[in-house]
């Protein structure tokens, strides 16, 4: 679970563009112990858990089970996005949107790989 929670507080600190130490500085850590807290090493006070998602605005239920995450991730791109012009947030919803389209494209069926086979 250390290491769940680690990875999940790397994420949150990588999102929003930090370094460990700017981050410790900003939710009362020590930059040495948030290493070992990413690392999955030191696990969180549930007073130094508040503090991180606080400042990164998640909820404890994110950081201490991960459920919200798909959630999280759209809060941190909204946040990435508020500087982008409509031109841009327009093209880039083009593109994602197309991109969720191939993502969700069936892959070949059993039946067309057996039909390919049989002409083999």
């Amino acid at each position: 679970m250390k290491k769940k929670i680690g990875k999940r507080v790397e994420r949150l600190r990588n999102s929003l563009g930090l370094s460990k130490v700017e981050f410790a500085k900003q939710v009362g850590l020590s930059a040495q112990y948030l290493g070992t807290v990413e690392s999955g090493i030191t696990g969180l006070t549930l007073e130094k858990a508040v503090n991180i998602c606080e400042v990164t605005g998640v909820s404890l239920d994110y950081l201490i089970r991960g459920e919200g995450e798909k959630e999280q991730v759209l809060f941190t791109l909204s946040d990435k996005l508020s500087d982008v012009s409509m031109e841009q947030l327009a093209t880039l919803s083009n593109v994602i949107l197309n991109m969720v389209q191939f993502l969700k494209q069936e892959t070949p069926s059993e039946k067309t790989t057996n039909a390919f086979e049989e002409e083999i």
